[in-house]
């Protein structure tokens, strides 16, 4: 009887050392389990609501001790691996917020099917991401296959620009939705190209038939319009409609060529009328006429420049006057007017803080009702204003002609053709 009762006092108090290694476990590591974790811990642990002898209990306390270095690393293992794919999931943070929650208040087998759950959805999110490269890839196919499939329209600059423009474009988003986005509105802007670029090509076959006589002179002009950009075919589209040709059957090319240059001539003496006359200019050599014509285009240049800095200063000392040319230019031309207002709000965007580029386009085309003005902004426009303005001249700062080689920039794009 005595030996019972000392084999049960030493079991008494071997529980109670285990127990207490059992307590301070749970508070050493307490971050790593749930109080639903302790609580089944602890029950198991002391048996409650269980009937077995001391024996068989002492021997239970003593296997969960031996186990729970195992379950803080597994525990441990368990949460590094759920922190870290919540971070690399792109989630939304209140998601985020309340997959946590569940995760530090539940216990191992919810925990357990939250890990497997983000598992999942990095798969699925994988997928995804690879289905959106696909279509990016597809969609940028679609532009190169445009632009060769139509290479009779736009030259090798200009296919260049345009396909170096979609790649900076969709770059410069950080999600595959934004940038499928942007490639959806660019194809959508193809068609209004190709139709621009066919106008501008049919309307120059139409000038060679009616001013220019002979298959191969036709065919040569026709080749060199072609290999231009779209700001190279804007003049010579404008200087051979102003020529005036007199047919012959059969035509001394010097004459054309002579005639061509006198055309060109007059044009720079109109807009400055100093140095040789139009009418001693048409008796000179044609090598005579290629090297006046040459000094006369540098002297044109220079006396734009002189113009430019003296309307600089006047503007500058003379706000009534700024404001009468200004408002001069406004009403005979709309398309300028419309170039101002888009300046000054694009100008001021930051300041009024708009949601997006459709309020900017909403409120440019609402100010283009209140001044009575007619046409259409689009954004792609509005996309081109923004690259355009820091490059501004510095002749050009507070000047009225601003808006107007803002107007001239935005016709000689090769990616938007709409500009009303």
């Amino acid at each position: 009887m005595k030996g019972k009762l000392e084999r049960n006092r030493d079991i008494t108090q071997e529980q109670a050392i285990l127990a207490k290694t059992f307590t301070r476990f749970y508070e050493k590591n307490d971050h790593f389990f749930s109080n639903q974790d302790k609580v089944v811990a602890k029950n198991y642990f002391h048996a409650t609501g269980e009937n077995i002898s001391p024996e068989m209990l002492l021997e239970r306390q003593k296997k969960c001790i031996e186990i729970c270095e195992r379950a803080v690393n597994f525990a441990a293992r368990q949460r590094k691996e759920f922190f870290g794919l919540l971070r690399s999931l792109p989630i939304a943070f209140d998601r985020k917020d309340i997959l946590r929650t569940q995760f530090l208040n539940g216990d191992f087998q919810v925990k357990a099917q939250l890990v497997e759950y983000l598992h999942q959805e990095e798969k699925r999110i994988t997928l995804k991401r690879e289905a959106q490269k696909a279509v990016i890839e597809s969609l940028k196919n679609q532009f190169t296959a445009f632009y060769g499939d139509n290479a009779i329209y736009f030259n090798e600059h200009d296919r260049e620009l345009a396909i170096t423009y979609v790649l900076t474009s969709i770059n410069g988003f950080r999600t595959h939705i934004g940038r499928l986005g942007r490639l959806h509105m660019l194809l959508a802007m193809l068609p209004a190209n190709l139709a621009y670029a066919k106008e501008l090509d049919e309307k120059y076959q139409t000038l060679l038939l009616q001013k220019i006589p002979g298959d191969s002179e036709r065919d040569r002009m026709l080749e060199k319009f072609r290999n231009g950009n779209f700001a190279h075919k804007n003049e010579l589209l404008k200087t051979l409609g102003e020529l005036v040709i007199v047919r012959e059957k059969k035509e001394d090319p010097e004459i054309s060529l002579k005639a061509t240059l006198l055309q060109k001539y007059k044009e720079l003496h109109s807009e400055f009328p100093s140095g040789t006359n139009p009418e001693n200019f048409s008796v000179l050599s044609l090598t005579e006429q290629k090297s006046t014509l040459a000094q006369k285009q540098e002297s044109n240049i220079r006396e734009r420049d002189l113009l430019q800095a003296k309307e600089k200063v006047t503007t500058e000392s003379s706000p009534t006057t700024a404001a009468r040319l200004e408002e001069k230019e406004k009403k005979s031309s709309p398309t300028h007017s419309m170039c101002e207002i888009a300046m000054r709000i694009i100008k001021n965007e930051r300041g009024k803080k708009y949601h997006d580029d459709k309020e900017i386009i909403a409120d440019i085309e609402t100010q283009m009702k209140h001044g009575n003005i007619s046409g259409t902004f689009s954004e792609a426009n509005l996309i081109e204003m923004r690259r355009i303005l820091p490059r501004l001249p510095e002749q050009y700062w507070g000047t009225s002609s601003a808006a107007l080689w803002v107007k001239r920039e935005l016709q000689n794009r090769s990616i938007v053709h709409e500009y009303n």
